[in-house]
């Protein structure tokens, strides 16, 4: 009785530390301001009640422990708060029930939203504009759409055992909305992508149930050539899946180097257009870092990267500018095992988002932010496992 009434309260404090670190995003306030640092600290207060009132096995214990201390050598070393934020949002989510709190984090953050950009169109919060593009109550532009897209791939977590056209209808009023105010071209590619990945996994797995009501039916498929080709390339998709966050690393360092050695070609210019300059921005900074397994300081980046103030807007480089090789192959494997083990579970909706997430982080910093990008808290199943972390599945028993 008393282990289960520490077990809900510790849940009920996570959940107060979680939202409030949505809302505090959602509401478009940034790291700096006052009113973010005063409810950090209480949210921060919050989870350590969850952390004191939660039962780990020595193996986890020391896990959370060695993540911690490593996420705070960066945040010391580089100055850098994310992967901070990351592990320890991702250490307290030990017996959380990641759908419930997705269901949760959606009215928080689509309440918070609305009156972000209501505010913002009124003029009583900030409003970055050219005359044609706005970020009604946000710092940029593709703030403004990232919320709207988050808010998108929640409706369709939530709603993806039932997805119809209503939730496409629904998904992409919210985002054209979005790019007519921010014109987020990458954004908005995105959300196509997103869809697209949504229409595979449909059709893959209308095919598979196909197979079983034929087979428990009686009826012999057919033996060609083509049909056994066909099944194979299938049975496959999930398992090319699951190499996009390794893909989307390399490219991420192949693309700017392309970018060095051939400049003045017509393609290469293209694509850094169509990019909106970030291969210049990436080659340039990382010709501007000596390689490091455990990244650069922050007093290197103050002296060092002045001449065009730009961020990286690719979240692997900036892992890797920051916190090194070392830190970027252990997110790049932990998301690749994440990935695995959803497709060894059968969790689609999961694995479609996260694909979607890891393609996102090519162009953008966000999805390591769990404040900007509730998904990545499934990465708690690196530690946990999934039995600790339940996503509303049926588990199965032994």
């Amino acid at each position: 009785m008393g282990s289960d009434l520490y077990q809900r309260n510790g849940t009920i404090a996570y959940y107060i530390y979680f939202l409030t670190l949505v809302a505090l995003k959602a509401l478009g306030l940034a790291s700096n301001h006052k009113v973010y640092q005063i409810c950090f600290v209480i949210a921060l207060g919050f989870l350590a009640i969850k952390l004191v009132l939660t039962k780990y096995s020595a193996v986890e214990l020391i896990a959370v422990i060695l993540l911690v201390l490593v996420s705070m050598i960066g945040l010391i070393h580089a100055k850098e708060q994310t992967y901070f934020l990351a592990v320890i949002s991702i250490a307290g989510m030990r017996g959380i029930n990641f759908k419930d709190l997705m269901k949760h984090t959606f009215w928080v953050h689509l309440w918070c939203t609305i009156i972000a950009i209501a505010g913002g169109m009124m003029g009583l919060l900030y409003d970055k504009t050219d005359g044609v593009m706005h970020s009604y109550g946000y710092m940029d532009y593709n703030v403004l759409f990232v919320n709207v897209f988050i808010l998108c791939a929640l409706v369709i977590y939530l709603r993806y055992d039932r997805i119809s056209w209503v939730e496409l209808v629904i998904t992409s009023a919210m985002a054209m909305v979005g790019f007519y105010f921010s014109r987020s071209r990458t954004g908005m590619i995105l959300f196509v992508f997103l869809w697209g990945m949504i229409a595979l996994d449909q059709l893959h797995e209308k095919k598979q149930q196909n197979k079983k009501r034929a087979k428990e039916e009686g009826r012999e498929e057919s033996n060609s050539l083509f049909h056994a080709r066909f099944g194979r390339r299938k049975k496959s998709l999930y398992r090319y899946v699951v190499l996009i966050p390794v893909v989307m690393m390399a490219i991420s360092f192949i693309l700017p180097a392309l970018y060095n050695a051939f400049e003045k070609t017509k393609i290469m210019y293209k694509i850094n257009h169509a990019l909106t300059g970030r291969l210049f921005i990436a080659r340039y900074y990382l010709k501007l870092y000596p390689f490091s397994l455990f990244g650069n300081s922050y007093t290197f980046w103050s002296e060092n990267a002045g001449e065009i103030l730009e961020i990286v807007d690719n979240l692997y480089i900036t892992i890797y500018l920051y916190s090194g090789l070392v830190m970027l192959l252990l997110y790049i494997g932990a998301l690749t095992w994440l990935m695995v083990s959803m497709v060894r579970r059968g969790y689609r909706k999961e694995l479609m988002i996260t694909a979607v997430l890891a393609v996102y982080a090519f162009m953008e910093e966000f999805p390591l932010n769990p404040s900007v990008n509730p998904f990545l808290l499934l990465l708690g199943a690196c530690i946990y496992g999934f039995d600790a972390i339940d996503c509303g599945y049926e588990r199965k028993q032994s």
